[in-house]
């Protein structure tokens, strides 16, 4: 699957003017039991794990637990208490379509980080997959592995 990488415009530091960045943000879809969700995440190979907005999960109607072993620290090393559900994840691309069931992480946080797009980490994404990020070309390609489970494939 070969996903662009989405053109963000950002402020330039003591400027009045925007720069571009691309990121390899890609839409994904969340399947839960009253229905689906698409979302934009952010293929991150800096993430230990998966996590989505807790808006998501209540939108979708997931039950979520506590955590109370894994955490996760925000820019600037603040703590941010994450929830655990099952969700269906499914990605879709030029024809294909590859999903599976997965227990992931929800984060539940008011004001700017509220709207950010989900971080799919190793846990629950990245290690179900070889990705090759060309920055040049500003494209993400993913190929599903053998880790991947109970891939249902449309």
């Amino acid at each position: 699957m070969r996903f662009p990488y989405r053109v963000n415009l950002i402020p330039i530091p003591d400027s009045e003017d925007l720069g571009i960045v691309l990121r390899p943000e890609i839409p994904v879809t969340l399947i839960g039991p009253k229905g689906d969700a698409p979302t934009l995440g952010l293929v991150d190979t800096g993430s230990d794990i998966t996590i989505f907005p807790k808006r998501l999960a209540d939108l979708l109607g997931i039950l979520l637990q506590p955590s109370s072993e894994v955490r996760a620290t925000v820019f600037g090393g603040s703590p941010v208490a994450l929830d655990v559900g099952d969700v269906t994840i499914r990605l879709e691309r030029d024809g294909e379509v590859v999903q599976w069931t997965e227990s992931v992480c929800f984060f539940d946080m008011a004001g700017e980080l509220s709207d950010q797009v989900a971080v799919l980490g190793h846990a629950g994404f990245l290690d179900y997959f070889t990705a090759t990020f060309d920055g040049k070309e500003g494209v993400l390609m993913l190929v599903s592995n053998d880790l991947l489970p109970e891939p249902v494939k449309s």
